[in-house]
C-alpha cells in the first residue's frame, strides 16, 4: 500500500523532523495491499451465495451484503 512506499516514508520523516513533530508509521509488514484479502473474501461470499460464479456480472460499485449482480 502507499504507506510502505519507501520515497513518501523518507519525506514524511523528513517532514516531522523539520517540524519537531513525533511521525507514527506501521512498520513495513504491516502496510502491505490488502486487494488480495479483498478479492479472497468477494469470491467466497459470491460463490456461497450463488454456487456458481458464471452467472455474477461485475459491479463496482456492490456493497457487502446485497443481492449479488446476476446476469
Amino acid at each position: 500500500g502507499v504507506a510502505a512506499n519507501g520515497v513518501l516514508r523518507r519525506k514524511f520523516e523528513d517532514l516531522a523532523a523539520l517540524h519537531g513533530i513525533q511521525l507514527l508509521i506501521p512498520p513495513i509488514a504491516l502496510c502491505t495491499d490488502n486487494a488480495a484479502m479483498v478479492a479472497a473474501q468477494g469470491f467466497f461470499s459470491a460463490n456461497a451465495v450463488t454456487g456458481d460464479l458464471t452467472r455474477v456480472n461485475a459491479s463496482s460499485d456492490w456493497a457487502m451484503g446485497d443481492p449479488l449482480p446476476l446476469a
